[in-house]
């Protein structure tokens, strides 16, 4: 009967303190939603201080324990007192809040709590990048604390946003050491075996290829580091994009149109460009290899604008469309607003790839037809394609934000050039002399300004062969060298002396250009280059067209003439051999 008793006895003092556990947590989650309700109702000073309650009441009902509620009313008084800019006491409840995680709530969900706050502050306007450091550092803190029982996710994450906390403050230094140290990491986890001295060991490129039979958060985090990666590479090479444009050359048995003094108006090869940067090319090439992911849509965005850009700048315009438009429809899913940018990009890379492939017929980009950003280049396109320069220089003029953007810029201005040089030729076309001024006027501009850059213009026709004459600079005449009404049927050049006189007159024009007593003249086309004074962002027609930086210009030039060197000499080897 006893130990009956005794039994007895024993079940109802436990159903006694489950009962008082839960009548705890009966009272704490009622002071929660009330307070959560008149958060929801905008009495925010009331609402802090029924979460404050909140914590109050579980010290008084469980002493020194944590649990659920409290976790959930510290989150809240977080959130709250960021947008009542009380920054200070919202990182002091933060740093409560890491003391939860050890105990008071599940692993999963103190992580999934943690990341979704980290990332609402990083996207929160009102967080300083000062202040967001911190938030970083005492997390990450909190995590080394916790040493071997520590969330390697939520360490890995948290690394990653402050990775790109360092590259939006420009600490570059800090932050290509930091991924240094996230690759061991990785490579690390990759053979838990091995010591971490043999691991560091291993050349990243070899761990690189084995990452098709790594596991899939392994690979996810690879994705992460060579997306951040990119952004720091194109952070650190900046003119990397810039596309060297020439014009189509001239050709033994090119059509004149009406005149051998003026060639025929065709246009030229846009993108003829240097070598895409060599190390994010190589990144863009190891992301490809990593198959075994589940990466976030956004960070497959970053990786295929990266690899975009990248066939752009080496010419490869096709490819460059099927990349960025596979950019835009993961920046879509993501909701990111980078999608209009490489919705722009797939515009141009798909007129300069010739392609007859319209990208507004994909049920992906048609409801973005309509944006402001896009139907700026699609006019833009229309407006080259049909060889308008006027209505090219408006919509250039109306939408300055194309020229704003550094990747576009470059393929943008040799556009314009493109269309100008059209323009010219048609000109030009009925005259056999010519006042610069006029043809100046005549595309829009005026000034001293606009006069060199015409002459610029001439210079470059001059030498691609595409019209034949000369410039007397001090009459600011352009004089046009003519063969007779025949030769609109016959090739430019059609006989042996014709051929040897073109080379020795480009010849001849080329080292005038590099002679270095043009480059100290005043009217010299190179030093208007060099002192910036051909700037086209005071002109009427072509307001913010033009490089203004005289390196820049100067570069064009000598791209441009060693393009021709390489045409000279190729024409010189055909001709004598």
């Amino acid at each position: 009967m006893d130990d009956n008793g005794d039994d007895e006895d024993y079940g109802f003092d436990y159903s006694d303190e489950e009962d008082a556990d839960e009548e705890n947590d009966v009272s704490l989650e009622n002071e929660y939603y009330n307070a959560k309700g008149l958060l929801e109702d905008g009495a925010r000073v009331d609402a802090a201080a029924g979460f404050l309650r909140v914590l109050q009441l579980e010290r008084d009902l469980t002493g020194a324990g944590k649990g659920e509620w409290g976790f959930k009313a510290l989150k809240q008084l977080i959130y709250l007192h960021v947008q009542e800019r009380q920054l200070e006491r919202a990182l002091e409840y933060y740093q409560q809040l890491l003391t939860y995680v050890r105990s008071a709530v599940t692993r999963n969900y103190s992580e999934r709590v943690i990341g979704e706050l980290l990332d609402w502050l990083g996207a929160s306007e009102h967080v300083p990048p000062g202040l967001l450091s911190q938030f970083y550092e005492r997390t990450l803190a909190t995590l080394v604390d916790e040493g071997t029982q520590r969330s390697e996710r939520l360490w890995f994450k948290t690394e990653v946003r402050r990775g790109y906390l360092m590259l939006e403050r420009g600490e570059y230094a800090g932050l290509s050491r930091l991924l240094k140290e996230l690759h061991r990491f990785c490579r690390q986890a990759m053979r838990p075996t091995a010591s971490k001295e043999a691991a560091t060991a291993v050349p990243e490129e070899t761990v690189v290829a084995l990452d098709t039979d790594a596991d899939v958060k392994i690979g996810s985090q690879l994705l992460e580091l060579y997306a951040l990666e990119m952004q720091l590479q194109m952070a650190l090479t900046p003119g990397w994009t810039a596309a060297t444009v020439s014009s189509q050359r001239a050709r033994p048995g090119a059509d004149s149109a009406g005149d051998a003094a003026v060639g025929g108006d065709y246009r030229g090869d846009v993108g003829a460009a240097t070598a895409a940067d060599p190390k994010l090319k190589s990144l863009y090439q190891r992301a490809l290899r990593v198959r075994c992911a589940i990466p976030h849509p956004r960070i497959m965005g970053i990786i295929r604008e990266c690899g975009g850009k990248v066939h752009m700048a080496e010419g490869r315009f096709r490819d460059a469309c099927t990349d960025l438009f596979e950019a835009f429809k993961n920046y879509d899913e993501a909701g990111a607003p980078r999608r209009l940018h490489c919705l722009k990009y797939l515009v141009l890379a798909n007129m300069l790839a010739n392609s007859e492939i319209n990208p507004f017929d994909s049920q992906e980009a048609l409801p973005y037809r309509n944006e402001p950003e896009v139907v700026a280049i699609i006019q833009l396109v229309a407006a080259y394609q049909s060889q308008d320069l006027h209505a090219f220089e408006a919509v250039l003029k109306q939408d300055r934000h194309i020229l704003a953007d550094e990747f576009m810029r470059p393929y943008v201005r040799a556009l314009l050039n493109q269309v100008r040089e059209g323009y010219l030729l048609k000109l030009m076309r009925p005259y056999r002399r010519v006042r610069i001024a006029y043809l100046a006027q005549c595309m829009g501009a005026h000034g001293t300004a606009a006069e060199e850059e015409v002459e610029e213009l001439l210079v470059s026709l001059i030498l691609d062969g595409r019209i034949r004459g000369i410039i007397d600079q001090c009459a600011g005449v352009l004089e046009l060298h003519r063969t007779g009404s025949s030769a609109a049927s016959t090739p430019m050049r059609r006989n042996a002396a014709e051929e040897n006189d073109a080379l020795a007159q480009m010849a001849e024009m080329m080292a005038t250009e590099l002679r270095p007593a043009r480059v100290a003249s005043d009217s010299g086309v190179v030093h208007s280059m060099l002192q910036g004074r051909g700037g086209r962002a005071g002109n009427a027609g072509a307001a913010g067209v033009g490089a203004t930086d005289p390196s820049h210009r100067l570069e064009h030039a000598l791209v441009r003439w060693t393009h021709q060197l390489a045409g000279l000499r190729a024409a010189c080897t055909a001709f004598y051999t």
